[in-house]
């Protein structure tokens, strides 16, 4: 089963927040000039967040009719119930989800 519109455009509302949050920070941040450096973190570091919460909200679809006992599994096996690659590959993950590739 896959999110509706609505659900996707919250987590599309949740990742702008956190981004939004991010760039605050960053322009709060006033030990550094704005540099190559900074600006270029700047933007991965945004970019990698802003696909977080679909590639985290992907990963639960695939795993949310599993029992506690395969979730624990899954969780010694793979680490944190299959949740560290898509934290890893964001982008990739968070892709996948908002043009419904995820296999459930």
């Amino acid at each position: 089963m896959y999110d509706g519109l609505k659900i996707k455009l919250l987590i599309l509302f949740i990742s702008v927040i956190i981004v939004g949050f991010t760039v605050i920070l960053y322009f709060a941040d006033t030990s550094l000039a704005w540099d190559l450096e900074k600006i270029s973190s700047c933007i991965l570091i945004n970019f990698w967040l802003f696909f977080m919460a679909p590639s985290l909200r992907g990963s639960y679809l695939r795993n949310r009719d599993k029992s506690s006992a395969e979730w624990f599994r899954m969780g010694v096996a793979v680490g944190a119930s299959r949740i560290f690659l898509p934290i890893l590959f964001a982008p990739f993950y968070g892709l996948m989800y908002y043009f419904n590739l995820i296999e459930i």
